[in-house]
């Protein structure tokens, strides 16, 4: 498996080609293709309820860095009382996902995530 990384030496809007010219894999078979930093900071994606789960997902944290993923029901709650649901390490890519129980109770849920 051929792997190259490559890192923009200025921000910019950037045009990312991906093929096989045949100079160093010739054959058929599946490509991957899988990008980070596209936006800078700690970012919560939206989160997927699927059924009784839901899914909370994160991208920018430290590669390998620790994390706590913590919720509420009342956006107004000091951070000290949030609870917390998942306290981990962002994977090599800087990104994470968690699953939870949905509860079709709550009116509304808020997740923050903090970086030490």
């Amino acid at each position: 498996m051929l792997q190259k990384s490559y890192e923009s030496s200025a921000n910019g809007l950037y045009t990312v080609v991906l093929g096989d010219d045949g100079s160093f894999y010739s054959g058929s078979g599946g490509y991957s293709f899988t990008v980070n930093g596209l936006s800078s900071g700690l970012k919560l994606c939206d989160p997927i309820v699927s059924g009784t789960n839901i899914q909370v997902s994160g991208i920018g944290g430290t590669n390998s860095g620790t994390f706590e993923l913590l919720t509420t029901t009342n956006a107004a709650t000091a951070r000290a009382i949030w609870t917390p649901i998942l306290t981990n390490s962002f994977d090599t890519f800087g990104t994470f996902t968690a699953s939870n129980l949905f509860l079709s109770t709550d009116n509304k849920r808020y997740f923050l995530i903090l970086e030490p």
